[in-house]
């Protein structure tokens, strides 16, 4: 994204999903009502798509920093985010249809942490099960590939109901 105020590249701010000019200082805050990616820059150092391969972009999703893949549009998602942005998203996607169900032998698939390269613990999400998940414990991450978060939230609203 470029600044509105003097077209200049603009970079995420650590810790928050607001976006930063470095040349006029601008900064533009993205909304927490946003279902959709957004991609900003590409991860600095090595972070490739544990999927595809490619570079990692850092992202915005309902407020959230994540790292997404612009190719297969998978999603890196720190652990102590994860359960925040599943509660905002369950606002912004209440009411919809459910997704189907993931196909068990995704069970079996091999994932490797972006970060340290080890194999990541793949496993039914437990917040209804409706899609199959990566989780790397020593760096705190998560690995949902496309579509996978829209249908975990879809499956915890409906199995939590309007409370």
């Amino acid at each position: 994204m470029n600044c509105p105020s003097c077209g200049a590249p603009m970079y995420l701010n650590a810790g928050n999903s607001s976006l930063r000019c470095e040349y006029c200082h601008s900064v533009v805050v993205v909304s927490a009502e946003d279902s959709e990616i957004r991609f900003f820059e590409e991860f600095q150092g090595n972070c490739p798509c544990p999927i595809c391969s490619e570079t990692l972009w850092a992202a915005v999703i309902a407020g959230f920093q994540v790292g997404a893949c612009k190719r297969c549009k998978g999603l890196l998602i720190p652990m102590s985010s994860f359960e925040a942005l599943i509660v905002a998203l369950r606002e912004i996607y209440r009411g919809h249809a459910d997704p189907t169900r993931p196909n068990p032998d995704d069970l079996h698939r091999v994932i490797l942490c972006s970060r340290c390269n080890k194999h990541m613990e793949v496993h039914y999400y437990m917040g209804g099960g409706n899609l199959v998940m990566g989780s790397c414990e020593s760096c705190c991450l998560h690995w949902l590939d496309s579509g996978a978060l829209k249908g975990c939230v879809l499956t915890q609203s409906r199995d939590l109901g309007d409370r």
